[in-house]
C-alpha cells in the first residue's frame, strides 16, 4: 500500500511540474523582463503572447533583447568601417567568453543579390572586432564554436 501511495504521489508531482512549465521565450523592455509564450518581431512593432494567452505589442525601439525558439537576440549598434551608424539592429547571440560576446547578423548584399551572414565580437555595447575570412577561424576557436569551410 505504501508503494502505491508513493507511486501516485510521484506521478502527481510530475504532472504538476509539467503543468507549471514555462516557456523559454522572454522579452526585456527597459528594466522589465517579461516571460511569454511567443514573440514575433516586425519592422516597427513586436507582438508578444504572454503565457496566459494575453497579447501585447511594444515598439521595437523599446526592446533591448528577446529570446525566441531557443535563440537570444540583442539590440546592438551597427558599425560600418569601425564607426557607429546610429542605427541599432537585433543580432543573434552565439556565444559569450568572459567580457566578449559573439553575435551573428544577416544582411542583404545588393552587389551579390543574396543574404550574407556577418559575425561581430562586442565588448559590452562597443564593437570589439568585425570578423572577416582571415580572423574568423581563430575567433570561432576562441569562442569554441564549431565551424567548417564551405
Amino acid at each position: 500500500m505504501k508503494k502505491l501511495a508513493i507511486l501516485i504521489s510521484g506521478t502527481l508531482f510530475c504532472l504538476a511540474g509539467m503543468a507549471a512549465e514555462s516557456s523559454d521565450s522572454w522579452v526585456i523592455a527597459g528594466k522589465d523582463r517579461i516571460s511569454c509564450d511567443k514573440v514575433n518581431v516586425g519592422i516597427a512593432k513586436a507582438r508578444i503572447t504572454l503565457d496566459n494567452g494575453e497579447k501585447m505589442t511594444f515598439p521595437v525601439d523599446q526592446i533591448n533583447a528577446y529570446s525566441a525558439d531557443g535563440k537570444v537576440f540583442a539590440s546592438k549598434m551597427v558599425f560600418k568601417n569601425g564607426k557607429p551608424t546610429g542605427h541599432k539592429q537585433f543580432m543573434e547571440l552565439i556565444k559569450v567568453n568572459g567580457e566578449l560576446s559573439l553575435y551573428r547578423t544577416t544582411t542583404f548584399n545588393s552587389d551579390l543579390g543574396t543574404a550574407v551572414e556577418q559575425y561581430n565580437v562586442y565588448k559590452g555595447e562597443d564593437l570589439y572586432l568585425a570578423l572577416d575570412n582571415i580572423s574568423m577561424p581563430s575567433v570561432l576557436n576562441f569562442f569554441k564554436v564549431k565551424w567548417e569551410y564551405k
